[in-house]
């Protein structure tokens, strides 16, 4: 019931960074503080995720991919440039499941299956928005750091179409925003070589991640002259996406995707996506080893 008890506990947690209440707000270290508080929730969200996942001999039966590609995207969202970059691909499969190509950054991992239900562990990458992507008279909205999104999914499967909503939040402080993504997606017989699979789709975002993107303070209209904007949480997204993956042999296979976007709601009215692009295309392509 003392202090330091309380502390040693939330610590042991992973909800508390050792030594931090100890620390003067302006001391140097102080800066550490926020990346190691998200190391330690990360590693403590796939320590669990792990547990539960050997936990089960079902799910510990399981085969990953790995690979690299290449993304076309824009710089960040609402940017009327876009560029090519490398991108690092991941993903899991039970034994027996095959492949398939998505635009997602992170891999979904299954804990509870039934014939057509799933639900698991989500993961996934936002690069957030750097200033020197930004057009010169933009430069004082500032960066947005990466976002390390971490939540869940739930499927229903009626072949060969599936509906899933995953949720996820982030814990790196990038946008600080939480995700919300009902989709509908379709699939090819999986017994092919050659498969395909489709999905369209919303995000319904928080009012941390749209202030992060398309908000625009007091400091920020003075920097770039743009009107104070405070757009309010809501279906931000819509999307439509297809995808292939070619095994070219028992390990590699040769994926791709592509899909449109169109940024709505309090998204679409922000003068930062008036002066950017409401709409947008994104692809990847590249190889994957499954071992």
């Amino acid at each position: 019931g003392t202090a330091n008890s309380n502390q040693m506990l939330l610590e042991a947690m992973g909800l508390h960074v050792p030594g931090a209440a100890f620390i003067h707000p302006h001391a140097p270290s102080a800066s550490r503080l926020p990346k190691e508080l998200f190391m330690n929730r990360l590693s403590y969200a796939l320590a669990t995720v792990i547990t539960l996942s050997l936990a089960s001999p079902a799910l510990s039966q399981t085969r990953w991919a790995l690979g690299l590609g290449v993304e076309f995207a824009p710089d960040f969202p609402t940017a009327s440039d876009e560029s090519v970059a490398p991108t690092p691909l991941i993903d899991r499969l039970k034994d027996g499941e095959s492949l398939y190509a998505d635009l997602k950054s992170g891999p979904r991992i299954g804990l509870f299956e039934t014939d057509n239900f799933e639900a698991g562990f989500a993961l996934n990458f936002d690069p957030g928005r750097d200033t020197d992507d930004l057009a010169l008279g933009l430069i004082g909205l500032g960066e947005v750091d990466l976002a390390v999104e971490v939540g869940g999914f739930v499927a229903f499967r009626f072949d060969p179409f599936a509906v899933r909503l995953d949720v996820l939040t982030d814990v790196a402080d990038g946008h600080g925003g939480l995700i919300a993504t009902p989709s509908l997606e379709w699939f090819s017989d999986s017994e092919n070589r050659l498969r395909f699979n489709a999905r369209i789709g919303v995000d319904w975002v928080d009012r941390d991640y749209v202030e992060s993107y398309f908000g625009v303070n007091a400091t920020q209209a003075v920097a770039t002259q743009l009107a104070r904007y405070a757009p309010d949480s809501g279906v931000a997204r819509s999307f439509i996406s297809a995808g292939f993956a070619y095994d070219l042999n028992d390990h590699w296979a040769m994926v791709g995707s592509g899909g449109f976007s169109r940024w709505m709601g309090d998204a679409k009215d922000s003068p930062i996506t008036q002066l950017g692009d409401e709409d947008y295309f994104s692809a990847k392509f590249g190889f994957m080893y499954i071992w």
